[in-house]
């Protein structure tokens, strides 16, 4: 790259810098760049944190799109850190060849340009990431070895019996069924099971529902939360809907004694005291239906007919 800048740019002076040098070395360059004696830098990620060059106004990072949220955050604060107005280029491919969590991306830190805008880009950050599967196994820490659900549900409990209440007991209940689609950015009407960007434009009120439907332990906690999110932000799009479900599902698979809701090619296998579930033949159930909607309440039925 440096070659071909200096074939294109033969009056132009360019300092080169990466993680590769010697720190004296690298301190030199960036300390000449400073002071006006190149016009480019040309470097990798290491200017990402703790460089401060009030006189540099324009940054182009190449294949933006290989980059997370964080990272473009941060490059972009290399400029604009004086009085003059600053310029970040983010160099990517036809859209065709990106993906399009890298499209999300992108969208965000355009929408997201101005002064405190870090909370914004770090709530949306999440939704991309991982707020889609927030219901999950794809968690760290202490929510990885518990899933979310049950985090928020004990958390739910220890602040009620820090208040002197009784609270009801908390639903542990794992749902994997591969014919629903989990990430919001597929945008899949069909078979998506989310809260869609378009329904609820703010991150952290995207994620303030995930967290309450969590917490739901009946089927009127449910019911009370989807009346109120319709009377906030109209009509449930079918994705949410179907979000809803797989909380009823999960509450009524508890009153059964059932641990795990999962499918296996086109049989149902519910877990219940370490054991799977069969039905009078000896065989697993078999849902009946041609989309994921048919096939929810085919489940449904199923575990409404597992015997206490």
């Amino acid at each position: 790259v440096h070659k071909r800048l200096r074939e294109l740019l033969p009056h132009v002076r360019i300092a080169v810098g990466h993680g590769q040098m010697p720190p004296s070395q690298f301190e030199n360059i960036m300390r000449d760049f400073d002071a006006g004696k190149y016009d480019v830098m040309l470097c990798t990620t290491i200017i990402e944190n703790g460089i401060d060059i009030p006189r540099a106004n324009t940054i182009l990072i190449d294949r933006a799109d290989r980059f997370g949220i964080a990272d473009l955050y941060q490059l972009r604060g290399r400029v604009g850190r004086s009085g003059v107005k600053a310029y970040a280029y983010f160099m990517i491919p036809p859209e065709s060849y990106i993906s399009s969590d890298a499209r999300l991306r992108l969208k965000a830190l355009q929408q997201h340009s101005g002064l405190g805008s870090g909370v914004s880009l770090s709530m949306r950050d999440l939704s991309i990431r991982g707020a889609g599967n927030i219901l999950g196994a794809e968690q760290s820490g202490h929510i990885s070895a518990i899933g979310f659900n049950m985090y928020c549900q004990l958390l739910k409990v220890a602040v009620a019996r820090l208040r002197g209440k009784n609270p009801p007991p908390a639903i542990s209940v794992e749902v994997s069924l591969p014919f629903l689609e989990r990430n919001p950015s597929s945008r899949d009407d069909e078979a998506g099971a989310y809260v869609p960007y378009e329904y609820i434009e703010d991150d952290s009120r995207r994620i303030e529902l995930y967290s309450r439907l969590a917490e739901c332990r009946t089927q009127k906690d449910i019911d009370e939360l989807a009346a109120d999110t319709s009377d906030r932000f109209g009509a449930a799009p079918s994705p949410f809907r179907r979000l809803l479900e797989i909380s009823s599902l999960r509450i009524l698979a508890s009153s059964r004694g059932i641990s795990r809701i999962d499918m296996q090619e086109d049989e149902l296998v519910l877990h219940r005291n370490g054991i799977q579930y069969r039905t009078s033949s000896g065989k697993r159930p078999r849902p009946a239906g041609s989309n994921a909607d048919e096939l929810l309440v085919s489940i449904r039925n199923i575990i409404r007919g597992v015997s206490n």
